[in-house]
């Protein structure tokens, strides 16, 4: 790979000054003073060097509760049984949607773009030879995505995603022409939408009548992924419930490129409503369908040609979860992998399936993050 990947493009950074604020720390969870416990893990964990996809209990305190104790989708591709047993020949073959399968749609017939995320296993693959989702650069409209269900989550639920993402071509038209992920409370869209592209991410609010001083889109925040086609880039999105009133359901937004939190300024835009990160308006729904994902460009004449690969997707109800990081200090993690949590979490005991990802064989620290964002801040060691 080239250059690191965790830095902004400094034209972008200095333009996304006045609009956004690009935290120094690392972390995106609550310090300690923000929770009533946090985590910690007792003694070690594990015997020996870990294996990916086996079993592994952590023992501690502090880690709450969890109920469904699985996330609602830890999409690794291979690991979807309703694709069955992939082979090679199945790459570059359509991905299957629809009854039977967690994504609802692949495309859109009104898009014209119907079956264009295809399989793949290869060389560019973030853990080369491993199975991720590509779109084809031949797909001459430039969209291509999945769609996802409505999760139908409780109003005052969190609503946590994760991916990876790459694509070869960092050149949009416009800057709203490059979409990678839209979040919507419902499959029209009217009652919210928050759209993430290359350079920018929006909150769309549709407003009741006297409740805001506007019922216009707010304003988009610039960002920027880091200008770097061979890298592959850590998205991650939390939608966490602020309040309910007349008006609706409120949230704050935050997201993190490669573990960098990105979030916006009450000062650049007051008439909206802000807290620790942006907070979008709801009207009778949950920010909790993942209305596309992959890419989807609204002027694809003026975009180079591009291939675009993404998986691991993770999309939970909450944000309490299990990672294995870099580093032995949770804030000095720049690469983490998720974990997929099953049969057991309570507030002394864990279970997970290891995933380990892009980590070789080494030392890496293993964390736990509850339900109110609190994480142990020194890592337990595991090997692989």
């Amino acid at each position: 790979m080239g250059k690191s990947s965790v830095f902004l493009c400094l034209s972008i950074l200095l333009a996304a000054c006045s609009h956004a604020t690009v935290s120094s720390d690392n972390s995106n969870e609550s310090s300690a003073s923000e929770t009533a416990t946090d985590p910690e893990i007792s003694g070690s964990v594990g015997d020996g060097a870990l294996i990916d996809g086996q079993n592994l209990t952590i023992q501690g305190s502090g880690f709450g509760t969890k109920d469904p104790v699985e996330p609602l989708l830890f999409d690794r591709v291979s690991n979807q049984t309703a694709y069955g047993e992939l082979d090679d020949g199945d790459i570059n073959g359509i991905v299957p949607t629809g009854e039977g399968f967690y994504w609802t749609n692949n495309g859109n017939a009104t898009d014209g773009n119907d079956g264009n995320v295809r399989f793949y296993k290869g060389s560019e693959s973030r853990v080369p030879g491993t199975w991720m989702y590509k779109c084809l650069e031949s797909n001459d409209n430039g969209k291509c995505y999945f769609r996802g269900p409505d999760s139908g989550l409780p109003f005052d639920s969190d609503f946590y995603i994760s991916f990876w993402h790459k694509v070869d071509s960092t050149t949009p038209a416009t800057n709203a022409s490059t979409k990678m992920i839209r979040v919507w409370p419902d499959g029209s869209g009217t009652n919210g939408r928050l759209s993430w592209t290359f350079t920018q991410w929006m909150i769309y609010n549709e407003y009741q009548d006297g409740c805001l001083p506007h019922s216009n889109p707010s304003p988009w925040i610039q960002q920027s992924l880091p200008p770097d086609t061979s890298n592959f880039h850590h998205l991650e999105l939390l939608f966490t419930f602020d309040q309910e009133d007349e008006c609706g359901h409120t949230y704050q937004n935050t997201i993190w490129i490669n573990r960098t939190p990105i979030t916006a300024t009450a000062s650049a835009f007051p008439d909206m409503l802000w807290g620790p990160g942006r907070k979008g308006l709801s009207i009778g729904g949950t920010y909790d369908k993942i209305e596309r994902i992959g890419l989807d460009v609204n002027a694809p004449a003026n975009i180079d040609p591009t291939n675009t690969w993404f998986g691991d997707i993770y999309v939970d109800q909450t944000r309490a979860r299990v990672l294995i990081g870099d580093a032995p200090q949770f804030d000095d993690v720049v690469h983490f992998e998720l974990q997929e949590p099953h049969t057991t979490w309570n507030d002394n005991e864990v279970m997970i399936k290891v995933n380990q990802g892009s980590f070789g064989a080494g030392e890496a620290w293993i964390y736990v993050v509850n339900a109110n964002g609190g994480v142990n801040s020194d890592g337990i060691s595991i090997s692989f």
